[in-house]
């Protein structure tokens, strides 16, 4: 267990005050400021006896190394495991990084699952609640039988704005992500606990750059995918959809393409400038999208006789200069107070997973500044994305096919060959 500051004493007031009026609270505390601890004291002034923590996989030990001197017995386990449970009812059930609940138009499993279980109350917790649609709130509260509208699509009607999409094939398809905020007002306005990071008084800072690679062969490759096929080296790629034109385009910012379940190494040059980055560091980490991105990155770190593992565990006892984290699993559950700086060598597609990932060496006791570098390709493509990711927006089809017309009248207006 660890003392509590001031101000998060405050917070834990705060949330008790709204759980002995309501069911439920939801803490909005941003990123590294002690969400878990606050959450444990919570249920330790409400005297529970039995307390359900659910969260991510690698956080679990710490979780319960926070528990040590409390007197309620505390059930710690992860999203992928809720299924093993005994049923039973919990005076408390805290649910870290709720957001992963708040799949919609349907529930997803997991939202499925915390619903079958049953609790006198309910702590959610999340730094981003509704970080790419306020659509998200609905199934978090549904999950604990919350919900104040009896199916999504109710809500939907009062809260979103409906707007027809198309699919890669021609089909067409409803898009809930146009919410109102109203909707976030309604569902947890007045069971709403915040503390910023400013708030906290964390000193780490942050220093970001942007850095354009020159890859000229991806170039080429990106600016010819128009004819359902790629042309590289004699032999010919069929790409049969705009989903599959989409994630070659985003694969060839990171040097290379999939076909017939075959990576193909197109343009090394921004994974050797990424070497040259790491030398200027003593620990870093390095954030990647695919798994071809991570076996291009083990071979040239390894060929540069950087030090490098992709375990968490390994990485915290060990003498490593690199750690390598997928943006998708490695964005949340993770400190890394002690590197100097985080590199996307790629970007997600989810504005949730960039906003977590930039947190992992945020820490009260890291008072450094780390460097945060985007490595871009000269393709365009990963600095477009990173344009709609900064309005907390999931990138979709839409948002290629607007980059495709951007990027085509860009061409025109340069005079620039289409072929």
């Amino acid at each position: 267990m660890i003392k509590l500051s001031e101000i998060q004493l405050q917070k834990v007031n705060e949330a008790v005050d709204v759980l002995r009026r309501s069911p439920f609270v939801y803490l909005t505390i941003e990123m590294r400021c002690g969400k878990t601890p606050i959450a444990l004291e919570i249920c330790e002034r409400l005297r529970a006896n039995n307390v359900l923590f659910v969260t991510k996989k690698r956080v679990i030990a710490d979780v319960i190394s926070h528990h040590t001197e409390y007197n309620y017995t505390l059930t710690c386990t992860n999203y992928e495991s809720l299924h093993k449970l005994e049923r039973m009812v919990y005076d408390i059930i805290i649910l870290d990084e709720a957001h992963c609940l708040g799949s919609f138009p349907r529930p997803a499993e997991r939202a499925k699952q915390i619903r079958g279980i049953s609790a006198r109350k309910y702590i959610l917790m999340s730094g981003t609640p509704t970080p790419e649609s306020f659509s998200q709130i609905y199934h978090q509260m549904w999950a604990c039988r919350l919900e104040k509208h009896r199916t999504f699509y109710q809500f939907a009607s009062q809260y979103v704005k409906v707007e027809q999409k198309r699919y890669g094939n021609g089909a067409t398809f409803n898009d809930y992500s146009n919410c109102s905020e109203q909707a976030l007002v309604d569902y947890i306005g007045n069971n709403k606990v915040s503390l910023t990071q400013q708030e906290f008084g964390i000193p780490t800072r942050k220093d970001v750059r942007y850095m354009t690679v020159k890859m000229p062969v991806s170039e080429t490759l990106s600016r010819n995918i128009k004819t359902g096929i790629i042309n590289w080296q004699g032999k010919q790629y069929a790409i049969l959809n705009v989903s599959q034109e989409m994630q070659a385009i985003h694969e060839l910012c990171g040097g290379f393409f999939y076909a017939n379940n075959e990576i193909i190494i197109v343009d090394d040059n921004k994974v050797k400038k990424l070497i040259d980055i790491i030398s200027e560091y003593d620990k870093v980490c390095v954030f990647y999208y695919y798994k071809a991105e991570l076996e291009l990155l083990t071979r040239y770190l390894s060929d540069a006789n950087l030090t490098h593992t992709t375990d968490y565990e390994k990485y915290k006892t060990g003498n490593y200069k690199v750690i390598l984290l997928q943006t998708g699993s490695g964005s949340e559950g993770i400190t890394l107070k002690d590197i100097d700086a985080i590199i996307y060598y790629s970007v997600s597609f989810s504005s949730k997973d960039m906003i977590q990932s930039n947190e992992r060496a945020t820490h009260i006791t890291n008072n450094r500044v780390i460097d945060i570098v985007y490595l871009l390709s000269s393709t365009g493509f990963d600095s477009y994305i990173l344009k709609v990711l900064r309005n907390k927006k999931k990138f979709t089809q839409s948002h290629y096919e607007r980059y495709k017309l951007y990027n085509y009248e860009q061409r025109i207006s340069k005079n620039q060959s289409l072929i």
